[in-house]
Order: C-alpha cells, then structure tokens, then sequence
C-alpha cells in the first residue's frame, strides 16, 4: 500500500469513527508531532528535543561499542589527581 492509499485510508477512517477514536489518534498525532518541544537540558545548559537527545543517545552508544569509555578505576584516579594539590 503507497503512502497516498494509507492517507486515504486514514481519512475514511477518522471520517467514520467515533470521538473516542478521533481523540486517541488526535492525541497520537500531537505527542509525534511535539517531538521537537525541549524534553531535557545537557550538563552545560543546552535545550535538547525528543529528537536530539535519541541522536546523543545512539552517539553515546556508538562510543561505548567502539570502546571510547572510562572505567571506574580510571575516573577514581583522576579524581584523585583532581583533589591533590
């Protein structure tokens, strides 16, 4: 089925439908289209979207996968050399 029969589809759909239905696919369209509304800040104060903040996540990933990390016996010592004068 093309993009263009799945729309039709659709609207014959919501034509018939009840409110109950209208709401729910209202309320699904509106939280897919509010995907650009800032859900989070980073550490240093940078808005992020739904969007951005899945694309930091994926890169997050990525890193860990290729083996870009610290372990925690790694960030103890820096925090050591941090705290010595």
């Amino acid at each position: 089925m093309s993009s263009t029969e799945i729309r039709l589809a659709l609207h014959k759909y919501i034509d018939q439908a009840d409110d109950r239905f209208v709401g729910a696919v209202y309320a699904m369209v509106q939280q897919y289209m509010d995907q650009d509304e800032i859900i989070v800040y980073s550490t240093d104060g940078k808005p992020l979207t739904q969007k951005q903040m899945a694309e930091e996540v994926q890169a997050a990933y990525a890193d860990v996968k290729k083996g870009n990390f610290k372990t925690t016996a790694q960030v103890r010592e820096e925090i050591k050399k941090w705290t010595k004068p």
